[in-house]
């Protein structure tokens, strides 16, 4: 984890944020939202940076969530924490 936030702070993978996910070799990557790239971009991007770093690492999921998912996931979010103190 520590090689992939040195990577975020050298500017390859700039904003991001990650996270142990599973064993000590799966780490979990948020990257700061761009409307200029689509998923293909993205992930040559994170594969690039990666492989800077290991050259057999690989991302193996891709997820992109949209304005209109995170939007219906705070009102979600807000009605659950309403009825929770209701």
């Amino acid at each position: 984890m520590e090689v992939v936030a040195s990577q975020a702070d050298s500017g390859k993978l700039q904003g991001s944020a990650g996270a142990d996910f599973g064993s000590s070799r799966e780490v979990a990557i948020r990257l700061p939202p761009d409307p200029t790239q689509d998923a293909t971009a993205i992930r040559a991007k994170l594969e690039s940076a990666l492989q800077s770093i290991d050259k057999s690492a690989q991302v193996e999921q891709l997820e992109i969530v949209g304005p209109q998912v995170g939007s219906e996931l705070k009102t979600s979010a807000s009605w659950a924490l309403f009825f929770t103190l209701c």
